[in-house]
């Protein structure tokens, strides 16, 4: 053990197991192992308030594990509850959660997972009443400018998906008198992203074919809205640079951009369809009709060839 001002050091078999520091400007509590793998807590003048730094040759590794269970009924369980609060003038960036996945491996040998989040519900109930989620997002507050549930830069894959669409959520139905019109006004494009000036947004690779935001909103401005893709925070930026990547300009500031809403759109199809299967089945009659004329003038045709040959005769 030794002592300082504003530090206190416990050792064990050489190594410094505990540190106890105390400053102006960083103020924390260190707990380490002899592999050098530790766990923190930092005070008010600390700017991370705790954190877990894990060293692993062979294992599973966890930077955090929290388990939590309650045999109460009337209580709720939360394996991990974070919060976030900011008050004042201007905070930059405000994270209740920050999760980031690194993989440096270059081992050929089998597979290897990275994972930003994991996330899984496990549930044995059978009684019907239990509900289970494994991601639960929502946007709770006063509306912003931009807000959402869940923001996703890159792709996303499911297995299955639905969307709300229960008569009992809604108000003022109408039905939809005609789209053939409008749907008949859009024009389809091809077109290749910008991937490499908006690196940072994981826009997909290859050519596409697609409506442009700014045309779609001619005809169907309820189904174009304004997204933002957030800059990239300091700390990525930096590991960026650390690995010898280079940071786009656009990264740095916030990207507003235009988005479509295609499964809005997908109503406005299914009614030009169905405009259209009419148009077929009228014309469908329109040519029976025309083929029996058809059929009866060609019938009196030969009737009055008939005639005239028996006059000639």
């Amino acid at each position: 053990m030794n002592f300082t001002d504003d530090q206190i050091n416990f050792y064990a078999g050489g190594n410094n197991l505990l540190k106890m520091v105390e400053g102006a400007t960083n103020d924390y509590i260190d707990l380490a192992t002899a592999s050098g793998s530790y766990v923190g807590v930092g005070g008010s003048n600390s700017s991370i308030k705790f954190y877990v730094y894990s060293l692993a040759a062979n294992n599973k590794t966890y930077g955090s594990y929290t388990y939590n269970q309650r045999n109460n009924t009337n209580l709720d369980v939360y394996g991990t509850y974070n919060r976030a609060d900011a008050s004042g003038a201007y905070y930059p960036n405000v994270y209740g959660s920050y999760n980031y996945g690194y993989n440096s491996a270059t081992s050929t040998a089998s597979t290897k997972w990275t994972y930003g989040s994991w996330n899984q519900s496990y549930i044995t109930s059978t009684n019907g009443l239990s509900r289970s989620y494994g991601l639960y997002s929502a946007h709770i507050g006063t509306s912003a400018d931009l807000s959402y549930a869940g923001f996703f830069s890159g792709r996303v894959y499911s297995t299955v998906g639905y969307t709300t669409s229960d008569q009992k959520l809604k108000k003022n139905i109408n039905t939809l008198n005609s789209s053939l019109d409008k749907i008949m006004l859009l024009p389809v494009k091809t077109y290749d992203f910008r991937t490499t000036e908006y690196a940072h947004m994981n826009l997909p690779d290859g050519n596409h074919v697609g409506i442009m935001a700014q045309d779609l909103e001619k005809t169907y401005p309820e189904l174009v809205s304004q997204a933002a893709q957030p800059p990239l925070d300091s700390a990525t930026q930096a590991m960026m640079v650390e690995a010898g990547q280079v940071v786009p300009e656009k990264a740095k500031d916030e990207v507003v951009f235009k988005a479509v809403n295609y499964t809005g759109l997908v109503p406005h199809l299914v009614k030009a369809t169905q405009e259209q299967q009419v148009i077929i089945e009228q014309q469908k009659k329109d040519m029976e009709a025309l083929k029996l004329q058809l059929a009866a003038q060609h019938k009196l045709l030969l009737e009055l060839q008939a005639q005239m040959a028996k006059t000639k005769n």
